[in-house]
């Protein structure tokens, strides 16, 4: 059994930073400051016909499986839900994988976003203190994930698999998206667990 997560930071921080730019380097020197994002009232994720699609992906629910003591591992050392992680693994796998092109150019090092967490890795293996070929490496990329979606976590007033989902996905978003509402979907029916 999993220990359970710390909750996410209570204290509101000061200082508001909606730049991309410098969203990114907060996140990458862990600069205490706050995002804004709220909830985008007009995404009904439930009546989203390309998202229905990928509900029960057996992709998605392969990289979750594949990748669970990695995902635990890292979830309890860096203090953040492990199903945050779950969720977006799968969403990025369900949705992200472009009809297996994504995991052929991770065979051969092509891929600008390595799986399992579909990573950026120029942009974000520094976290790490690695290099971006590091994170075709499924222990690195996980670990960088979960780094990156803890640090989004502690940014953020009132923190979801929504919001989180969002601005994992794009770094400047300032109200959830819709691949940030099928996160929080996900999230909320676990489908991975009718394999534990």
């Amino acid at each position: 059994m999993e220990r359970k997560f710390l909750p996410y930071k209570n204290k509101i921080l000061k200082r508001i930073v909606n730049d991309p730019d410098e969203r990114e380097l907060s996140i990458l020197d862990n600069l205490p400051v706050r995002f804004e994002i709220r909830k985008n009232d007009k995404i009904n994720i439930e009546q989203n016909e390309e998202y229905k699609k990928y509900h029960r992906s057996e992709l998605g629910n392969k990289a979750v499986r594949d990748n669970y003591e990695h995902i635990s591992k890292y979830a309890k050392k860096h203090n953040l839900d492990p199903n945050i992680t779950r969720s977006v693994m799968y969403a990025e796998n369900a949705r992200g994988h472009k009809g297996g092109l994504n995991q052929i150019a991770d065979w051969v090092n092509l891929s600008e976003s390595p799986l399992p967490m579909n990573i950026q890795k120029n942009r974000w293996a520094k976290l790490l203190d690695k290099k971006p070929d590091d994170l075709y490496d499924p222990d690195a990329n996980i670990e960088t994930g979960t780094i990156l979606l803890k640090r989004i976590a502690d940014r953020i007033d009132k923190p979801d698999a929504s919001k989180i989902g969002s601005i994992w996905n794009y770094i400047g978003r300032e109200q959830t998206n819709e691949f940030g509402e099928y996160i929080g979907k996900v999230y909320r029916e676990r489908p991975w667990e009718q394999f534990e």
